[in-house]
């Protein structure tokens, strides 16, 4: 079952707050980590776990709905949860769903700790879904406005990625 990603990146925020890490948590940062969310669990679940499309934008994916909830922001901190424009707070009970508890818990113990600007380069290296689109494209103002990452180059990807994971276990 997908999600809204303003739900999900409003469990990203309420993880923020319980940690007492607001204060670094700009529109950016939201983001990347909901995209890494969104990847870990493609690629692990074969299954997508936000029903908004993630575009290739020139500082890397981004999840237009959650961009436009927190543009407002601009390189500030985020205060409070997200809100569609007719004013719902999509949220999920990270008490009840406790496989999305633990992805968000995971995700912000990875990457939590980087600013919105590293993640950003994270996204950028090589072989990533983000520069994949890119190069198809062959470079970053060449990719029209509104180009969706593919949800199976997203799951390919993480999912080597969990691969290496595990191997190193």
């Amino acid at each position: 079952m997908a999600y809204p990603s303003l739900a999900i990146a409003n469990a990203f925020i309420e993880v923020a707050r319980q940690q007492d890490q607001l204060r670094s948590l700009t529109p950016m940062k939201l983001l990347k980590l909901v995209y890494f969310a969104h990847g870990w669990y493609l690629g692990v679940k074969g299954e997508k776990l936000i029903n908004d499309p993630v575009e290739a934008w020139q500082y890397g994916p981004v999840v237009p709905a959650i961009y436009d909830a927190a543009k407002h922001y601009g390189n500030s901190c985020i205060t409070a949860k997200l809100s569609t424009p007719f004013g719902d707070t999509p949220e999920i009970s990270l008490s009840q769903n406790p496989e999305i508890a633990d992805l968000v818990h995971w995700i912000w113990g990875q990457y939590g700790k980087f600013s919105g600007i590293a993640l950003s380069n994270h996204t950028h290296e090589k072989g990533t879904p983000w520069s994949q689109v890119v190069d198809a494209y062959g470079g970053v103002r060449f990719v029209p406005r509104g180009q969706d990452i593919d949800p199976e180059i997203m799951r390919d990807f993480f999912h080597q990625e969990y691969q290496k994971l595990t191997a190193a276990c």
